[in-house]
């Protein structure tokens, strides 16, 4: 069901047996590290699985443990980094891809390193065109808990 959460406060997600002996309000320190480190980052975005990694396909589902991702056709949205450091966003809908078609998409696009995110029935995407209307490319209809906004500055 859909909860609110309250300005400054979180949602702590795991197993049971981890989080049982936790109260509401209860006060909880975190420390995120990542390998490696991102000196000077502003946000970094996580996902999965990796498709793409130095020009070459590195599809790893099974590793990342991410289950059913790995297999089958779906509505996908996913990105990559070419060498002049351009992030490219991908957004499929129709027919569905699978992750061997999002890596064979990013290799025509000469990108490095690449990512699959979400997708199925979470694949929405849109863009403001230069006449400042906005477009669907793809439109789940659905409540999305959260979502990446990318903007000129």
């Amino acid at each position: 069901s859909q909860l609110t959460i309250p300005v400054g406060g979180y949602v702590i997600v795991g197993l049971y047996k981890d989080l049982k002996d936790f109260k509401v309000g209860q006060k909880v320190n975190l420390s995120v590290d990542t390998i490696p480190t991102f000196p000077g980052a502003k946000y970094i975005v996580s996902g999965g699985p990796s498709i793409l990694k130095d020009h070459t396909v590195h599809i790893l589902s099974t590793e990342e443990k991410m289950g059913a991702i790995g297999t089958g056709a779906y509505n996908r949205t996913f990105a990559c980094v070419t060498d002049d450091e351009s992030l490219i966003l991908f957004t499929s809908q129709g027919k569905g891809m699978t992750l061997q078609d999002e890596a064979d998409v990013m290799k025509k696009f000469n990108c490095r390193e690449g990512l699959n995110f979400d997708g199925g029935s979470s694949t929405s995407g849109y863009y403001k065109g230069a006449d400042g209307k906005y477009y669907v490319i793809a439109d789940t209809k659905r409540l999305l808990p959260a979502v990446l906004v990318v903007r000129a500055q």
